[in-house]
């Protein structure tokens, strides 16, 4: 899945979804194995693994990424399309960017 977008606070101060440049291009590949991988541009940088607690809830935990803060992510939407999910990864982040968005690839 690649993330086209951010909800968050704008530079304006507003709330709302900020569209993501189209580089570098971020990715997101989810296995049924339980395992993920995030890349940039094609490159994997991070691998890791996901267990679901809940429909609501997945826990990541990054093995090889940088920082490596495990994390328990609530789903906000799931189809076989897209993806709306937290960003709680990055605690210091995580109130400027609350939700990303990724739509799968063809």
């Amino acid at each position: 899945m690649q993330l086209i977008g951010v909800y968050g606070e704008k530079a304006d101060n507003t709330h709302g979804w900020i569209i993501v440049q189209d580089s570098p291009i971020q990715t997101t590949r989810f296995l049924s194995n339980g395992q993920y991988s995030l890349a940039t541009d094609g490159v994997i940088k991070c691998n890791g693994y996901y267990t679901f607690e809940s429909p609501e809830k997945v826990r990541m935990n990054p093995h090889e990424c940088m920082p490596r803060f495990q994390s328990l992510e609530t789903i906000f939407k799931l189809t076989k399309d897209s993806l709306i999910i937290s960003n709680s990864s990055l605690p210091f982040l995580s109130t400027l960017y609350q939700k990303e968005l990724y739509l799968r690839l063809n």
